[in-house]
């Protein structure tokens, strides 16, 4: 009799998990587990994301695995997006246009706060990411469209927004920079994915891992304001997540086709090329045309830069 070691893997887990009296926040929990949905339900819920792992179980089941994710937290977007729900329904195929537009206003509003209070982190190509964000985020107003996709886009932009403003905040983190780096690259993948149309299939996944990387970004923001003996263990853990969570994101964009020049640039994004970018606020002293370098020049670019952002209206046409 052979064993199925996934099964015997995702088991062993889920009894720990009992043991731990369902404290499974410090231990990351086998890929297989959404193999076996009882034990999944069982040992680790449909509350936040299994992490993915590549290699470990086909593409097409984690895509599968998605789907039901997303139907189990559908109802949850509008308080991502700091939104009242108002009795609607917001799933997929039925988001409200008035939710969508309320989303917008609001993720106009979190990246204006980025601006202003990460300003000592951020790189230019963090600031041109902002721009794109509010000129689709502005687009979405101005047009009559109802889009789950969209809105799960936002959800996932607002709330890594707001975790890169808490990392600022607070002096539990010594050095926010891996957190708004980290967060700048799901941003950008998550516009590439609102930008760029898939499948059915690929749709459903793209919104699932959207709104859970949302999740476990709110719950890493609710992390950092607690007093809490195991934080360390809870953030790096966290921290394992959204970096696998980020894996999944980047290859939804392969299969969108954004990774290429065509889809991305005709809708307005940029290609998602993340290797070319730039670390460091120096790379910001051609912007108010001092090429000294100088730390004192880099900052006071970066500051007129987030001032002029933060006036712009919604005619926006000057180029990112």
């Amino acid at each position: 009799m052979s064993i199925d070691w996934c099964e015997f893997i995702s088991k062993g887990w889920v009894e720990a998990a009992i043991e731990a009296d369902g404290d499974v926040t410090t231990c990351r929990p086998p890929v297989s587990l959404i193999l076996y949905r009882d034990l999944l339900e069982k040992g680790w819920g449909w509350d936040r994301l299994v992490p993915y792992n590549d290699g470990s179980v086909k593409w097409s089941d984690f895509k599968d695995y998605l789907e039901t994710y997303f139907q189990k937290n559908e109802q949850q977007i509008a308080n991502l997006c700091n939104c009242q729900n108002d009795g609607l329904l917001i799933g997929k195929g039925v988001a409200a246009e008035n939710f969508l537009q309320a989303a917008a206003n609001q993720c106009i509003e979190t990246e204006n706060m980025f601006l202003t209070s990460c300003w000592k982190y951020i790189t230019v190509e963090d600031i041109r990411l902002c721009r794109q964000i509010k000129r689709h985020a502005r687009l979405i107003i101005q047009s009559e469209v109802a889009s789950s996709a969209a809105t799960a886009g936002l959800a996932c932009v607002i709330k890594e927004a707001e975790l890169m403003c808490k990392s600022v905040e607070l002096v539990v983190v010594d050095d926010p920079s891996e957190i708004i780096t980290l967060s700048n690259e799901i941003r950008q993948s998550a516009l590439n994915l609102m930008l760029n149309g898939g499948t059915e299939s690929q749709n459903d996944a793209a919104l699932a891992a959207t709104v859970g990387i949302a999740k476990e970004a709110k719950y890493l923001c609710d992390l950092l304001s607690q007093e809490d003996p195991d934080i360390n263990v809870k953030y790096f853990n966290c921290d394992d997540f959204r970096r696998r969570a980020a894996t999944v994101l980047t290859m939804l964009e392969k299969e969108f086709g954004c990774g290429s020049d065509g889809n991305a640039e005709k809708n307005g994004s940029a290609p998602c090329n993340k290797s070319e970018k730039s670390n460091g606020v120096s790379t910001v002293s051609g912007l108010n045309g001092d090429e000294s370098g100088s730390e004192e020049n880099s900052n006071r670019g970066i500051i007129e830069h987030c001032v002029k952002d933060n006036a712009e209206n919604g005619n926006e046409t000057d180029q990112a």
